[in-house]
């Protein structure tokens, strides 16, 4: 029988955008906002780091445009070392939207590779 061998996900986050406070068109980001948010996302990744096993991936690069995000060019050129899964964060006051978070899927895998675990492809 086939061994299937894994590790625990490696989830890094990118919350760059949180050192300067950008107000929205309506309300106000505070400081206070932004570290909140960053310790739900630090929780959320510790979370699941203990609990989901992976192939761990080689390497990671960003694409250019994430969605309505662009990811640094040292991420795009070079990747972003140790990890499975990287989350970009932003965070912005806007009373008028009609939703409370959002979220997108940029890549999966990086390009031109094949699913790493095809086990579990759907």
């Amino acid at each position: 029988m086939l061994t299937i061998t894994r590790n625990p996900i490696r989830i890094t986050l990118d919350s760059s955008a949180y050192n300067t406070v950008t107000p929205g068109p309506t309300g106000t980001t505070t400081v206070t906002n932004l570290a909140f948010i960053l310790r739900a996302m630090q929780v959320a990744v510790n979370f699941y780091s203990s609990r989901l096993q992976v192939y761990p991936l080689s390497s990671l690069i960003a694409p250019g445009i994430c969605v309505d995000y662009s990811p640094s060019i040292n991420d795009q050129q070079f990747g972003i070392g140790a990890s499975d899964l990287h989350i970009y964060t932003l965070y912005i006051t806007d009373s008028t939207q009609g939703y409370g978070a959002t979220g997108g899927s940029c890549l999966r895998f990086a390009a031109g590779q094949s699913d790493p675990d095809t086990t579990l492809q759907l």
